[in-house]
């Protein structure tokens, strides 16, 4: 259900069949990252793989056969709350942990040559071709940056859809970083969401920047400190949490550590959808200011990384 909401939020992004109708247009899925896991982000890929690309012999990923690790997610969790509290504090690592102790490294250790042979293969496959390419923009940068200087422009078709969201994770890009991402790709806009692994759906971003919530995503705004329900007005900032209407197989609510404005109760967004929408200023609470320390879709890669790093350091130093 999650991957037919958002082939239909593509399909429809710019007004009734203005894009690409993923379920019928059998693009390749080219995607920088894991092909499988619990989150649902990863849950997602895998329905898309059948319903986007009809199957795993027309896609790409960085890892096709690893899952991402909820153990190190959690650590990457712990240690994210540890950082926000000034807290260095001992890791304790679960014994299944360090049983990967040596895959963990290795993901590490060769992430930088994989992502290179990644890319090369990418360009070798399906170079002047549309695909459904799923990426975030530190990663589309760099890999712009190398391409146009290696002389490469307009890799893939015009039609080419780009799905990609989290912002730039922190990063300072220079000016006009968006412009060289186009350029090199060939494409001339993108499909950004604001999403996190606890929703099964995400919220598609319109023109103004705002992110619009799908009907099965139930929102809540809550005070950060006592946690009561905010009033139904526009303009109110809080705590986000959601009740999500697809989840069949865990319980579908989920409180996050996002603050952010809601807006959509009182005049709809002047894109011209209605419902509820997230405004674009979403931060994180601090865990000293009474945030949790959950793993934001947002965020996830950069921590999750953070934490093999970690993690194979405490290894190494426990050896």
């Amino acid at each position: 259900m999650g991957g037919l909401l958002v082939a239909r939020c593509i399909r429809d992004w710019h007004g009734r069949g203005s894009c690409p109708d993923l379920l019928t247009a059998r693009l390749p899925i080219v995607c920088p990252s894991y092909r499988f896991g619990a989150g649902a982000i990863q849950r997602g890929v895998a329905s898309a793989v059948e319903a986007y690309a009809g199957g795993n012999a027309n896609t790409l990923f960085l890892y096709p056969e690893t899952r991402f690790s909820a153990d190190i997610a959690s650590l990457a969790g712990r240690l994210r709350a540890a950082e926000l509290r000034g807290d260095s504090g001992e890791i304790v690592l679960t014994p299944y942990l360090k049983g990967r102790r040596e895959e963990f490294a290795r993901l590490e250790r060769d992430r930088v040559p994989d992502l290179s042979r990644f890319f090369a293969e990418t360009v070798r496959r399906y170079s002047g071709q549309n695909l459904y390419l799923l990426g975030v923009w530190p990663v589309l940068y760099d890999w712009a940056c190398a391409g146009l200087n290696a002389g490469l422009r307009s890799l893939f078709g015009p039609h080419t859809v780009l799905h990609t969201g989290g912002g730039t994770k922190g990063r300072e890009l220079p000016e006009g970083w968006r412009e060289r991402i186009y350029e090199f790709l060939g494409v001339e806009r993108h499909h950004e969401f604001y999403a996190m692994s606890e929703l099964i759906a995400g919220s598609p971003r319109c023109t103004l920047g705002n992110y619009h919530l799908p009907p099965v995503t139930v929102p809540f705004l809550l005070h950060p400190k006592t946690g009561d329900l905010l009033p139904a007005h526009d303009r109110l900032r809080g705590r986000f949490a959601a009740f999500d209407l697809l989840a069949s197989h865990s319980w579908g609510g989920v409180v996050s550590g996002d603050e952010v404005t809601l807006g959509g109760w009182d005049r709809p967004c002047t894109c011209g959808r209605g419902g509820l929408y997230v405004e674009p200023d979403i931060r994180r609470y601090a865990v000293t200011e009474g945030g949790s320390d959950k793993i934001s879709c947002a965020r996830a890669n950069d921590v999750y990384r953070s934490a093999i790093e970690v993690f194979t350091e405490a290894e190494k130093a426990s050896a």
